[in-house]
C-alpha cells in the first residue's frame, strides 16, 4: 500500500477537473441563456478566462504535491541500502557462490543481516541469487529498482495533471487523447507499478526464520553440509 497517497492524488484530481468542466459547461448554458447576443461573446470569454486560471492552479497545486511525494517515498523505502560497494563483504559473497555449496537458512539469516547492516545494494543482490541456488526465495531491498519504479509512475502521473481535461471517457464525443487520460482518473494504472515497487523495496529475511524451522523438524538443516564449517567459522 505504499502507493496510496499517489493514487489518492490521482483520484482527487480527477474529481476536481470533473468538477471544474460540468461547472464551466453550466455556466456557459447559463451566460447564453440570459444575456442578450451581443453580451454573449464577452461573458463567455470572461467564463473561459475564469476556468482556464482555475484549472492551472489546480495542475500546480497537484504537480507539487507530486514532487513532495516522490521524495518522501524515495528516501524512505531504501531501507538504508546505497550504491555504496562493500568490497569485503562482496569478496565473502563471491566465495560462497563460487563454492557451490549454498547456504542453510540459519546461515543465511545470519549473512543477511550482516549485508543489510553494510547497506551495499550490489551485496543485497548477490545474497538474492544464493539464495535463489540455495533454494530460497529472497528478496533484499533494490534502491536502483524502486528509484526507477518510481521515476516511471510518476511520469505517468505527471502526464495525467498537465493533460487531463476532465473530460467523461465513456462520452460518445470524447476525443481520443481526452478518453486516455480519463481511463487513468481511477488511479487503478498504478497497481502495475505499485507491485513492482513493493518487490524492489522488500525484505523477506525475517522468512527464512520460518525456513529455518521447517528445515530443522525434517531433519534437512543438520544433515547438510555447511560452506562456513569448510572454512572453519
Amino acid at each position: 500500500m505504499k502507493f496510496v497517497e499517489l493514487k489518492n492524488q490521482v483520484v482527487t484530481f480527477g474529481q476536481k477537473m470533473q468538477n471544474a468542466k460540468t461547472d464551466h459547461e453550466k455556466k456557459i448554458v447559463e451566460i447564453k441563456k440570459t444575456y442578450v447576443s451581443a453580451k454573449i461573446p464577452q461573458f463567455v470569454r470572461d467564463e473561459d478566462e475564469r476556468y482556464k486560471k482555475a484549472v492551472q492552479s489546480e495542475r500546480l497545486t497537484a504537480i507539487n504535491k507530486l514532487n513532495d511525494s516522490v521524495k518522501k517515498l524515495e528516501s524512505s523505502q531504501s531501507g538504508g541500502i546505497t550504491d555504496k560497494i562493500d568490497t569485503v563483504m562482496l569478496n565473502e559473497l563471491n566465495a560462497i557462490s563460487q563454492s557451490n555449496m549454498g547456504l542453510t537458512a540459519a546461515e543465511l539469516k545470519a549473512v543477511g543481516q550482516r549485508v543489510l547492516a553494510s547497506g551495499s545494494a550490489i551485496c543485497c543482490r548477490k545474497l538474492t541469487d544464493i539464495a535463489q541456488q540455495s533454494g530460497y526465495q529472497l528478496h533484499l531491498p533494490d534502491p536502483a529498482e524502486a528509484k526507477k519504479v518510481l521515476y516511471e509512475a510518476s511520469e505517468q502521473i505527471l502526464n495525467f495533471f498537465k493533460f487531463y481535461d476532465g473530460a467523461n471517457p465513456y462520452a460518445s464525443n470524447a476525443p481520443y487523447s481526452s478518453g486516455k487520460y480519463s481511463l487513468m482518473a481511477s488511479g487503478r494504472f498504478l497497481d502495475d507499478y505499485e507491485r513492482q515497487f513493493d518487490r524492489a523495496t522488500a525484505n523477506t529475511l525475517a522468512d527464512t526464520k520460518k525456513a529455518l524451522q521447517d528445515a530443522e523438524e525434517n531433519g534437512y538443516s543438520g544433515n547438510r553440509r555447511r560452506y562456513f564449517k569448510t572454512c572453519g567459522r
